[in-house]
């Protein structure tokens, strides 16, 4: 996406889903965000911490060119994501990526969608693993919870019989 469409993607947030937000870098390192400081024309200016941390407060100075996806940690229905970006549009009424500019905060909250994006070629059957990333809070838990009884058990039967 260009600089202008991440602009009016976190112009149409409410601050009230800000904490729910999640920002997926290149790298693919997580940042949840506590709140927007500035929205600039070639960065994101943020509160917030990084995945799989409590240390929050972090000042981050995100680019766009830097920014892969984000994702909120709510279910959303049509009605919510209407609110945010506006009714979905027909293809009769797409334009194209040179129309799109800068807007100020005040434009209007209905954006046109990008281009599509050509189908990615289908994944080999070895290579099915779902992504980490966007599961809910109480999946990541249960996962997390099996891994630690599973390294407990491991630690147990590595002791020798008399360390019991």
């Amino acid at each position: 996406m260009h600089n202008s469409e991440w602009i009016t993607v976190f112009r149409q947030l409410p601050p009230d889903l800000y904490q729910q937000t999640v920002l997926v870098l290149n790298n693919r390192s997580e940042v949840t965000i506590e709140t927007i400081l500035r929205i600039e024309p070639t960065f994101l200016a943020i509160r917030g911490r990084m995945g799989g941390t409590t240390e929050g407060g972090l000042m981050f100075l995100v680019p766009y060119d830097q920014l892969t996806a984000i994702y909120m940690f709510k279910t959303m229905n049509e009605a919510e994501v209407e609110a945010m970006f506006g009714p979905p549009k027909s293809a009769s009424q797409l334009t194209s990526r040179s129309n799109l500019a800068l807007r100020p905060a005040s434009a209007t909250n209905v954006q046109p969608l990008p281009h599509p994006a050509p189908a990615p070629a289908p994944m080999p059957a070895a290579a099915t693993a779902v992504p980490s990333f966007g599961r809910p809070p109480e999946a990541t838990a249960v996962a997390r919870n099996n891994l630690l009884e599973r390294l407990r058990a491991a630690r147990q039967a590595a002791m020798p019989n008399n360390a019991k």
